[in-house]
């Protein structure tokens, strides 16, 4: 399960659940078409992102 919290201002963290190491967090800034890529974080957990423009959206990715 992924979550999301405020960190500092105009930052977001981000965890899974379970803490794996098997997964890969992956961003996209667009669901069609999805152009998805390695987070620069990788499997890091967690993990704080910018929270700014442009809009993205996260998965977590099990190779």
């Amino acid at each position: 399960m992924l979550h999301l919290t405020n960190a500092a201002l105009g930052f977001a963290t981000i965890w899974w659940t379970p803490p794996t190491p098997d997964f890969t967090l992956q961003s996209t800034n667009s669901l069609s078409p999805t152009n998805r890529v390695h987070a620069p974080s990788g499997w890091t957990n967690p993990v704080v992102v910018p929270a700014t423009l442009p809009t993205k959206f996260y998965r977590l990715f099990q190779p």
